[in-house]
């Protein structure tokens, strides 16, 4: 049997209409809230049609009728206090982009007693035994490397243990023991959050507690131990998944698979409950309407900024405003609520830019009080 994953109409529609020359009459003909009212309704319907593909598979599986394609591993590592990075076009220094040198030398810093292993395309398999039609298809670009890395991490994780990171994840301070104890762990939406209404105010498509809502686990940080069975089983689900489909449904399909997982058959099995809006603090501040106090909060809780860390936030930063610069050019007179958003989120950045300067560097070995 094959489980074909069908797009969504109703999302293609309103892709196509978010993109040009559609998007300008369609985000401009509806105030803002309303606007999000409709993607939100979209991006439900759409979750919900994904949740139905998953459970279909769910189904099947756990009566045994699936035949899966399983990923073994080459080597034998001792050492569980691993970390996995993985970055596609290979790790030669000058080659890397700025802000994957700048998190692999926060990595670097913060990893203690963990054993850094750098992956790619030329040396993933030396790790793993990859089922070809995996690698046909990232060989083929159908797969993207988010989607390929999806895999990888689960089975890296599941025969070897460790901590997988994003190359794209910046590390404040030392990684707490805690988490190396866990089965596994990943930050998840908590129902529990006291400020949820100030996460929904600044993004309410993303950062949504609603019951319709299955997007809320993220992926680019995870611990577990070998032979985890939540990562045995995510890791046979997406196998079966790509050995009948040729793309991806959704970005966050894998999200939505382990909500349907979670709920329905691994509820025993939830990890600890830690809530995935604590990384995202700092980009929500620069965002927002620009308050002194909430900033100077941020950076208390949150940063004892390095040298490395505050050229991070600083180039995202002015990433932000470069990108801004550009969207406003091809805008035409009559789009200006576009316009004035555009000028307020630069404005923003400008302003936090202007803060972090401001902001005390801790040196090597030094840490507030």
């Amino acid at each position: 049997m094959e489980y074909k994953f069908r797009t969504s109409k109703l999302d293609k529609l309103n892709k196509k209409f978010r993109k040009k020359p559609y998007k300008y009459v369609y985000k401009e003909i509806f105030p803002r809230k309303v606007f999000e009212k409709i993607q939100k309704k979209i991006y439900y319907r759409t979750q919900k049609k994904i949740a139905k593909e998953w459970n279909k598979v769910l189904v099947d599986y756990f009566e045994n009728k699936i035949e899966i394609s399983e990923i073994t591993p080459k080597k034998q590592i001792k050492n569980d206090k691993i970390i996995w990075q993985f970055w596609g076009q290979g790790w030669e220094y000058k080659k890397l982009p700025k802000v994957i040198k700048i998190s692999s030398s926060s990595v670097k810093k913060y990893k203690k007693d963990c054993e850094i292993y750098y992956l790619d395309m030329n040396n993933i398999e030396e790790y793993l035994k990859i089922p070809k039609y995996i690698l046909e298809k990232i060989e083929n670009k159908k797969m993207i490397y988010a989607h390929f890395t999806d895999i990888i991490r689960l089975a890296l994780l599941y025969y070897y243990g460790g901590i997988w990171l994003d190359a794209t994840v910046l590390l404040t301070d030392n990684i707490p023991q805690k988490y190396f104890e866990m089965e596994y762990f990943m930050f998840q939406r908590d129902d529990n959050l006291k400020d949820k209404k100030k996460w929904e105010d600044f993004d309410s498509v993303y950062f949504s507690w609603d019951k319709d809502m299955r997007i809320r686990v993220m992926n680019s940080v995870i611990f577990a131990k070998k032979n985890s069975k939540v990562i045995k089983t995510l890791l046979d689900l997406l196998l079966i998944f790509w050995k009948d489909n040729e793309k991806a449904p959704k970005y966050f399909f894998f999200q939505i698979l382990y909500y349907e997982l979670m709920k329905n058959y691994y509820k025993k099995y939830q990890c600890e409950i830690i809530s995935d809006t604590y990384s995202h603090e700092l980009m929500r501040v620069w965002y927002e309407k620009y308050k002194e106090k909430e900033f100077e909060k941020i950076k208390e809780k949150t940063i004892l900024l390095s040298y490395e860390e505050m050229d991070y936030l600083k180039l995202q930063l002015k990433e932000t405003v470069k990108r801004v610069e550009e969207a406003k050019q091809p805008l035409k007179w009559y789009q200006f609520l576009q316009k004035l958003r555009f000028n307020f989120v630069k404005k923003q950045s400008e302003m936090a830019l202007e803060e972090l300067g401001k902001s005390t560097v801790v040196k090597e070995g030094k840490k507030k009080k």
